[in-house]
């Protein structure tokens, strides 16, 4: 009783309950169902761990005169039972921090565990057409995101996950019209779980969207068209594409494009040239 008098003194209870008060006010503030740590933030954070234990256990070992080297502890702990001590609340921090940090980041959203569906996906490329990286959604190593209105799927976005980021395969595929509602929309479902979406490979029109909504942008290369109807390779700046064509001709390679419906045996011989190219690596796209 005695110690539970001096712990809680009536100014310790006003304080809590002043925290209690606070929190439940702030309530409608704290939207987020979970937490998501980046790679620098879990970096820096063990960093810090590490170099504590490090350096508290060097002032142990220091501190010990049955060391070689030693200092007078009385500089450093007035007993060998006051370093335990402190190395035991280090250990004790870290287990309740670890388990704080395992409790906030537990559980995914539904719509991030969800697996590939390709009914759906080729239903919106073929009520509203794809783009030049839709296809990618079929090698199934990416996660879809689909945004609906009046339960119709409209708009789906590739992406993958590395940490805290959503990095997003190239535009939207739907219904343009739909483009900037699907992208609010995943946002808002996104930072709801302290996830942030990172776009790459878009064009410049999204680019400008996304960085009206707040979005920065870097350019890191760009996408090289060609109109095969104006094209040549006539003069000095195609001198080597020419002696490379002349080269192939030599060597009796031909180049042909094939149209649907492809053959099995097709099929088959495209994978077995697809697995000697990859060599057990992963697909990328």
């Amino acid at each position: 009783n005695t110690w539970f008098n001096e712990a809680f003194t009536w100014r310790m209870v006003l304080l809590l309950v002043l925290i209690l008060v606070t929190l439940w006010l702030s309530r409608s503030v704290l939207y987020r169902d979970r937490m998501a740590n980046s790679w620098g933030i879990m970096l820096f954070n063990g960093s810090i761990f590490v170099v504590t234990f490090v350096i508290y256990a060097l002032i142990g070992i220091a501190a010990n005169k049955k060391t070689p080297l030693h200092f007078d502890k009385a500089y450093l702990f007035p007993s060998a039972a006051a370093w335990l001590t402190g190395f035991i609340g280090l250990l004790v921090a870290l287990l309740v921090l670890v388990g704080i940090n395992a409790y906030l980041t537990a559980g995914q959203p539904a719509w991030l565990l969800k697996r590939f569906d390709a009914d759906r996906v080729k239903a919106v490329i073929e009520k509203f057409g794809g783009n030049e990286n839709s296809h990618l959604a079929f090698l199934r190593d990416k996660r879809i995101y689909f945004y609906q209105e009046d339960g119709q799927d409209v708009v789906f976005f590739m992406y993958r996950r590395i940490s805290d980021k959503l990095l997003i395969m190239g535009e939207p595929i739907g219904d343009p019209e739909k483009f900037p509602a699907a992208i609010d929309d995943f946002v808002a479902k996104a930072d709801q779980s302290d996830l942030k979406l990172v776009f790459y490979e878009i064009n410049q029109e999204l680019t400008m969207s996304l960085h009206e909504s707040g979005f920065d942008f870097i350019k890191t290369g760009e996408d090289g068209l060609v109109d095969l109807d104006s094209f040549t390779l006539s003069g000095k700046r195609h001198r080597g594409e020419r002696a490379l064509m002349h080269k192939f001709d030599r060597e009796g390679y031909q180049f042909e494009i094939l149209q649907p419906p492809f053959t099995d045996s097709l099929m088959t011989t495209l994978k077995q040239i697809s697995d000697e190219w990859l060599d057990h690596k992963a697909e990328k796209g």
